[in-house]
């Protein structure tokens, strides 16, 4: 089975659908990718909320899980709703396309280097992101549970239920106790479902973003971060 096309991608493809600039053909073309394709992802995305690939092994989501889930979050003052979800960008993700007078040919420069991978961590509160953390590379358990302990926990409060997505680097034990521990507790999303983690729409936005000003930082995807960050008003701390 191919390898399905990247979260990344999709985010770019959708940025330019919902701009309504392109015809289908020409963003096909574009990203090289046929109208099949755009429709299919058109159309999960109008299902599900979701832009991310469906798993091989579970296409539908479980609807009960999924009413009960907002049935206990309901029941939780919104300020004590702490969501947490990471995301990543490569430091080459330059847009593949621009425009251009009519009849004119567009030329612009590319930066050839090494592609870098830069996770990011947030927490969404209360309408606003705290707590996050930049670095290189894929997360994983040990990167996680270092997040939790020495950024997250010292900015939560007695009574707080932090919002999980169901990857097993959010199931170990250490990290329950270490959120526990503060007085507040862990709520796993139900699976298939992050259109219900509103944190989701933050990172798409910071994303497009840093991309649009990457060639002006380029090679420093961290520098272009950290402003978009501080130009959003939400403090970086990486």
């Amino acid at each position: 089975m191919p390898k399905p096309y990247s979260e990344d991608l999709r985010e770019r493809v959708f940025k330019v659908i919902d701009e309504k600039k392109m015809s289908m053909k020409k963003i096909g073309k574009t990203f090289k990718l046929s109208i099949k394709t755009i429709y299919l992802w058109r159309k999960r995305r109008e299902e599900t909320g979701s832009i991310k690939p469906a798993s091989g092994y579970q296409t539908e989501r479980d609807e009960k899980k999924r009413k009960e889930f907002t049935a206990k979050v309901a029941e939780i003052k919104e300020e004590n709703l702490v969501f947490i979800d990471e995301s990543g960008i490569d430091d080459n993700e330059f847009y593949a396309y621009g425009w251009a007078p009519k009849g004119k040919r567009l030329f612009a420069e590319k930066h050839a280097f090494k592609k870098k991978r830069i996770s990011i961590i947030g927490a969404l509160n209360d309408g606003k992101v705290g707590a996050p953390c930049a670095f290189e590379g894929y997360c994983n358990s040990e990167l996680f549970e270092a997040y939790v302990e020495k950024i997250l926990v010292p900015t939560l409060k007695p009574g707080q239920t932090i919002i999980l997505d169901n990857a097993s680097f959010h199931k170990s034990v250490k990290i329950r106790k270490l959120i526990e521990n503060v007085g507040c507790k862990v709520l796993f999303l139900p699976p298939y479902s992050p259109d219900l983690n509103p944190i989701e729409h933050f990172w798409f936005a910071i994303k497009h973003a840093v991309r649009k000003i990457l060639p002006i930082f380029s090679p420093n995807i961290n520098a272009a971060i950290d402003f978009i960050f501080q130009k959003s008003g939400k403090p970086y701390l990486g």
